[in-house]
């Protein structure tokens, strides 16, 4: 982390671009965890039946940390990519 950092706030487009890459992985991150927290809450409060909302209801917050671990390597990932092809730090540094 403290390279990441160090390289964000080298120049201000990375730093512009590092805060939006880590505001957009935790809005999606609450977003993401408020949808299972709702959608179980759903479940059991209305008795709702079938295979989305058994899985739902059987679904572990410990596997929703892994499926979240995996969407903010995903979001490095793409994030990281779109630096690179359109070469950001060129364009607007």
């Amino acid at each position: 982390m403290t390279s990441s950092y160090q390289w964000a706030f080298n120049k201000p487009i990375r730093k512009m671009y590092y805060n939006l890459t880590v505001t957009a992985m935790s809005v999606i991150a609450a977003l993401f965890v408020a949808f299972v927290e709702i959608m179980q809450t759903s479940a059991e409060q209305f008795s709702l039946e079938g295979a989305f909302w058994s899985y739902m209801q059987n679904l572990d917050l410990g596997s929703v940390g892994y499926i979240l671990v995996v969407l903010f390597i995903l979001t490095w990932s793409v994030s990281y990519g779109i630096w690179r092809v359109f070469r950001i730090e060129e364009k607007w540094g």
